[in-house]
């Protein structure tokens, strides 16, 4: 599992499958190392599931390290096995310990720097808590050094262990031998397959009878069992045949004797269910189409899990169940995407042509919804080619990312090389018919062309390890078709690869270079080294990616290929780049690194934005580029601009958001007079901008005039009804308000025209242009003709648009025909050019007013706009993106509104949470006014009191912060206002000397898209959390004139500084009558309980309440069963306990990042209490100030307080005081001794 924000994914358990518990943190591999580059090489459990060995490497290297976790105490125990590498575990059944195989003789680093190839792997059998010197050799093949033993296999009755010996990557050898328990000795091995054949692998086995699964003799698999009392090939018995077209992939023995097979089929996996003992055929298992992944299953269990993957499918894992009758399929797990949504874009196979057309080659595209196909496609072209390995329809999120946001293409070809049809299609891309694959990829590369997909200079390659090379040798062979290549970890020295670390096995695949004169010639014409094109007069930009840690693919190949590329073409093509880029301490894992921090960001930002950058019709802002969009390019376009300034966690913003895109989408036509954009003012970098343009609440809508100056802040929208009506009709009114300002010449004319008699008001039209004119007769309070006259806008090369008010009354009578005795409006008049002559358009009196207009604008379009224009205008979409899709990395809230999905409602309160409700409210909330005036700073100052008094402050540094920042506001002038950006600058020093949590991932708070939930839940924790430290603290201290203070700040606070403006207004309104409602000590948890669950009323449905995190009555029956009667209604008395509980410091988890007590600084670190929750308040049990005030910090004047300055005197008249001694003691001296005081100066060597 992975919420994004990690390196490594986690592992979780649970208890059982049907467990509703919370997965419990198994094994975190991002805890191994500072950097996150050790990862979780491979997880094998004991036969009773007591232990776990689990393999790690480091910085990516081959070499890996085998350790063992006991399941139940999750305590590593002592063993710890190195020297291994190509090899797992397999444990034997009396769960005492397991095989594993190791390079005994080797003395190298372990750690991927080390290019010398290990010799002699031999098979070992470690027994549980004992050191590896004493683990027992089972087997080995002196006469075989270059063998790979690989991962032994105990059978499934634990009566055999197999191996399966390789030479090379693709066939292998099979020996067995009986398993007596315990082991205690070296084993003997019968050899079945003395030298490697074909692929081997074990599917299951009835004691001496083994099934598997195998290409000898059979291209495409097949099933054969064979009798270990006399397992000569020829008395092999077939039970499942080679099938005639489909590729049989995997079996798995599950039920007794049933046998799960995955097939595939033109790259697409179906699964078969078949009989274990004959083969025969029982049923298919539906399936969607994709690819069929971790297929598990016991041979004596009931149930079948397998994971469903493809281009737009991160991954459903389902669970097949024997138990029912019939059989049933379930979904067990699904993988959600947050911000993707799926009906966007679409999959397609195609097939294209080899060079030399014989044969025809599957290729995924995967792209937007009615994609234009006029070359101008990004594209992105992936594939392997090699050792029999098949590229599968899978979940990448680079290329969903490369889809979404850069409208791209991503294309996968299944070339020759690898083993999507089995053997031949492997043997015709390998050893000396290697150059098919190139053959493959450069026409994959030219059907995207000729088809229109995309040209030359849009098409990008990519491809790693043998991938790597494909990437390197097209590159050479075909610059005319490739614009761009990302050679991944590529085998570019052909001729030397056998000379590194595995390289040798790697010669069954590409032949022998050194030793075979043949291999050596064709070799050397393809090896992306030695074939570098230096008389190329084009050639593509290219990024070389390598890792130094990476002792598979040693980065030398890429090192050399870089600098002979530089070398023999980077005079020649001076502006085509030749790069390469090096991962330090890891292996290159992400198909283009570039892309690695930009996708992450896009999940980190919440997932789905509330606008797409891609939205035609609405364009983001960000302060980057604020200023040259809004002021500069503005006076060019001559647009007006409308800009919505929200916030991405606002419930109101999220509701309202739909109503804003239906407006933006219905003014898709007003586009040359209007512009529609929008701000965010969660992301940190706007914050500034926002304070700027003075956003108090969210949203707010301002209109900008066209050709603004840089000091004009805009002017708020003003609507009767924020419905897209409403808002048009605001928009309409604040334009017709600012026309005498002036206007740009190329807009429509949106006031009434008017004439004293028909012939004048003939002149005044555009006639003579030959353009014809539509006018609209509508009455004086109506908008109809305005919104017509700009829906028209884009069109005013075919037709005129006027309007007309029902108060030129006389004028109409002369220009309606004689035969209209009576009319509704608003009309139509439409003029013939040749006679003058008006004609009527109207719509039936019982026709609904808000389609008026849609009919009317449709009329207008069918009788004078051409269809060319109208076919080109739907085709050609306004698109402009204006805003990076990611934030700068910075301390960033939006970079944490989202994490992994929060934990149920009744469990534990985080501190990190809480921390991050406070940074949020002081450094964003608070940052975003401008200045404070009386009444605010009050407010201010009442809220840092009652978080001094009863926040529980995990350390002394983050109270001190607090403390002081109140203090600062308290010295400050009666009457004069506050400026906000001076109170900034003050924190951001208090910040550095007295550190304050940044924000991190929500935890208890955490929603299914970063819009969920948030910083509102954490507030709402927050303040729940204070009312029951300030009852507490309250009842211990008998001082009951501060009472609810806590529920006097919270509203305070939100009526001057909540952004969501509908949020705080509702919260007034019930506190409207607080004063009078806290009658008891305990009255402010329950209005903060009730109220909350009012709120949770009334959002319930709502567009801002979170799917999975759905709006309940709180605590929940499953919460607190106790706090409900039978009726089902709350018993207060047991809800107050519950609340007492849950929102206690007890119940809070500590945020290990922030805590001091682990560096040693035991000074600053706040006492522990409660059971080890580490947090504590500002007042201990026995009501002393537990906090340290003490500053060390450097020298500013705002930062001392009162204590400070006494103590500044006090040394300052204790110094005197003993320099005063000093002088009486050294002139009794003097006396004494009747010396001068220039001697005794000399003598002490004073200055």
């Amino acid at each position: 599992m992975n919420s994004g924000l990690q390196n490594q994914n986690i592992l979780y358990s649970v208890d059982s499958i049907q467990s509703t518990e919370d997965p419990k943190l198994f094994l975190d591999p991002n805890l191994l190392s500072t950097d996150g580059t050790t990862s979780l090489q491979f997880t094998s459990f004991s036969k009773d599931g007591k232990y776990c060995a689990y393999g790690i490497s480091k910085g990516g290297s081959d070499w890996i390290i085998i350790k063992v976790k006991n399941t139940e105490t999750l305590e590593d125990l002592p063993d710890e096995l190195k020297k291994v590498k190509f090899s797992s575990t397999s444990w034997s059944h009396d769960n005492l310990g397991f095989f594993y195989a190791q390079y005994d003789e080797y003395d190298g680093t372990g750690e991927g720097t080390d290019p010398i190839s290990p010799k002699n792997q031999k098979l070992y059998y470690h027994k549980l808590n004992t050191e590896q010197t004493n683990d027992i050799m089972v087997t080995k093949f002196d006469d075989k050094p270059d063998w790979l033993i690989g991962t032994p296999v105990v059978s499934d009755d634990g009566k055999y262990v197999h191996i399966f010996p390789q030479e090379g990557t693709s066939t292998s050898a099979w020996y067995f031998s009986k398993l007596e328990t315990p082991v205690t000795a070296e084993l003997t091995f019968t050899a079945v397959k003395d030298k490697p054949d074909g692929e081997y692998y074990y599917v299951t086995s009835d004691d001496n009878l083994v099934y598997l699964r195998t290409n000898k003799n059979a291209q495409r698999f097949r099933i054969v069992r064979v009798d270990l009392n006399n397992p000569a090939e020829t008395n092999w018995a077939q039970i499942l045949p080679e099938h005639d077209i489909n590729v049989l992939n995997e079996a798995v023995a599950v039920n007794n004797d049933y046998l799960a097979v995955i097939y595939m089929r033109d790259v697409v996996h179906i699964i078969e269910m078949h009989n274990l003992k004959d083969g025969k055929y029982l049923w298919d298992i539906d399936t969607p189409i994709g690819t069929v992944s971790g297929v598990s299953g016991d041979r004596d269990g009931k149930e079948l899990f397998y994971k469903m993957t493809s281009f737009l499918n991160p991954g459903i894992i389902y669970r097949y169940d024997f138990n029912t009758n019939p059989n049933t399929i379930s979904v067990f797990k699904t993988s959600v995407v947050s911000g993707l949504d799926t009906n966007e874009f679409e999959t397609n196979q195609v097939f294209f042509t080899s060079k030399d057309g014989k044969v025809k080659i599957p290729m995924f595209l995967v792209h937007r919804r009615n994609i234009k196909l006029d070359g101008s496609n990004p594209t992105l072209l992936y594939a392997y080619g090699g050792f029999n390995i098949n590229i599968e329809p899978g979940f990448d999120p680079l290329g969903t990312f490369f889809i979404k946001y850069l409208n791209g293409v991503y294309a996968v070809a299944n070339i020759r090389g690898g083993g999507e049809y089995g053997e031949s299609w492997h043997e015709g891309g390998m050893l000396l018919n290697k150059q098919n694959v190139f053959d493959d990829f450069a026409s994959a590369a030219e059907y995207l062309i000729n088809k229109k997909y995309t040209q030359r200079d849009r098409l990008t390659i990519n491809g790693r390890s043998n991938g790597g090379l494909l990437v390197g040798a097209v590159s050479n062979q075909r610059p005319d078709i490739i614009g761009c290549s990302l050679a991944n970890v590529g085998v570019m020295d052909m001729l030397r690869f056998p000379l590194f670390t595995i390289g040798w096995a790697w010669m069954e695949e590409y032949g022998d270079p050194q030793n075979n004169k043949d291999h050596f010639e064709y070799i050397y014409k393809y090896s992306p080294l030695h074939a570098i094109p230096s008389t190329a007069t084009q050639y593509p930009a290219m990024l070389v990616l390598t890792a130094d840690h990476d002792d598979r693919v040693v980065p030398a190949h890429s090192y050399k290929f870089a600098a002979e590329l530089q070398y023999q073409l980077g005079a020649k093509l001076p502006d085509t780049p030749l790069m390469i880029r090096v991962d330090t301490n890891s292996v290159v894992v992400i198909i283009m690194i570039a892309f690695a921090t930009i996708v992450s960001s896009f999940q980190l930002n919440g997932g789905q934005p509330l606008y797409d950058p891609n939205n035609p019709d609405i364009q983001i802002l960000a302060d980057t580029n604020f200023t040259q969009e809004v002021y500069e390019s503005a006076m060019n376009s001559g647009r007006i601009q409308l800009i919505q300034f929200y916030n991405s966690w606002c419930g109101h913003c999220i509701s309202f958001a739909p109503t804003f895109k239906e407006m933006a989408k219905q003014l898709h036509h007003w586009r040359h007079v209007l512009a529609i954009r929008v701000v965010d003012c969660a992301q940190d970098m706007n914050t500034k901008l926002c304070r700027h343009m003075d956003i108090n609440v969210y949203p707010t809508l301002k209109l900008y005039w066209f050709s603004p100056k840089p000091d004009d802040k805009g002017n708020e929208l003003q609507a009767d009804e924020r419905t897209s009506e409403g808002l048009q009709k605001g928009v309409i009114k604040w334009i017709t308000d600012n026309w005498v300002k002036g206007v740009p010449r190329q807009w429509p004319d949106l006031m009434p025209v008017s004439a004293l008699s028909k012939d004048l008001f003939i002149k005044l039209l555009p006639i003579e242009k030959g353009i014809p004119v539509v006018v609209v007769v509508e009455e004086e309070k109506s908008f109809v003709g305005q919104e017509i006259i700009l829906d028209m806008s884009a069109y005013q090369s075919s037709v005129t648009v006027l309007r007309m008010l029902d108060t030129s009354e006389a004028l109409l009578n002369q220009i309606l025909p004689k035969t209209i005795k009576s009319y509704k409006l608003p009309i139509l008049l439409t003029i013939d050019n040749t006679d003058y002559s008006f004609k009527i358009f109207q719509t039936p009196d019982d026709y609904p007013v808000k389609e008026i207009r849609e009919q009317y604008v449709k009329r207008i379009k069918s009788q004078f706009v051409s269809h060319s224009l109208l076919n080109s205008e739907q085709n050609g979409q306004y698109v402009q993106q204006i805003a990076p899709n990611k934030q700068p990395e910075d301390s960033s809230v939006a970079k944490v509104m989202n994490s992994i999905e929060g934990p149920k409602t009744g469990q534990r309160i985080h501190m990190s949470d809480l921390n991050n409700a406070l940074r949020y409210s002081l450094f964003k909330e608070v940052a975003l006014k401008r200045k404070l005036n009386s009444t605010q700073i009050n407010a201010l100052k009442n809220y840092l009191s009652v978080l001094e008094l009863h926040f529980p402050f995990q350390t002394n540094k983050m109270l001190t912060f607090v403390k002081y920042l109140n203090e600062w506001l308290s010295k400050k002038k009666a009457g004069v206002d506050v400026d906000v950006e001076d109170m900034l600058t003050t924190m951001k020093i208090y910040e550095e000397y007295y550190h304050f949590p940044e924000m991190k991932p929500w935890k208890g708070c955490a929603g299914s898209d970063g819009k969920y939930r948030g910083y509102p839940c954490s507030m709402w924790t927050l303040f729940h959390t204070l009312t029951v430290s300030e009852y507490k603290n309250t009842l211990r201290s008998q001082k009951w004139s501060t009472l609810h203070s806590v529920l006097y700040s919270m509203r305070d606070y939100i009526k001057n500084f909540f952004g969501c403006s509908y949020c705080a207004q509702h919260f007034q309104e019930m506190a409207k009558e607080l004063e009078s409602t806290l009658t008891y000590p305990n009255s402010s948890l329950l209005w903060l309980w009730r109220s909350h669950n009012k709120v949770n009323k009334r959002l319930k449905g709502d567009a801002s309440e979170d799917p999975l995190h759905p709006k309940q009555q709180y605590p929940t029956r499953e919460d607190c069963p106790e706090c409900y009667d039978s009726a089902g209604e709350f018993v207060e008395k047991n809800a107050l306990e519950f609340l007492l509980r849950h929102y206690s410091m007890e119940n809070i988890i500590k945020d290990d990042s922030e805590d001091e007590a682990k560096s040693g600084n035991s000074d600053n670190a706040v006492e522990h209490k409660s059971h080890n929750n580490g947090v504590t308040s500002g007042k201990s049990s026995s009501g002393t100030d537990n906090r340290n005030t003490s500053l060390k910090a450097k020298w500013n004047y705002s930062l001392l307080n009162n204590m400070d300055y006494s103590l500044i005197l006090f040394l300052y008249f204790s110094s005197a005081a003993i320099i005063l001694l000093i002088c009486v003691y050294l002139k009794i001296i003097r006396r004494k001794r009747g010396q001068k005081y220039g001697s005794l100066k000399a003598s002490l060597n004073f200055a």
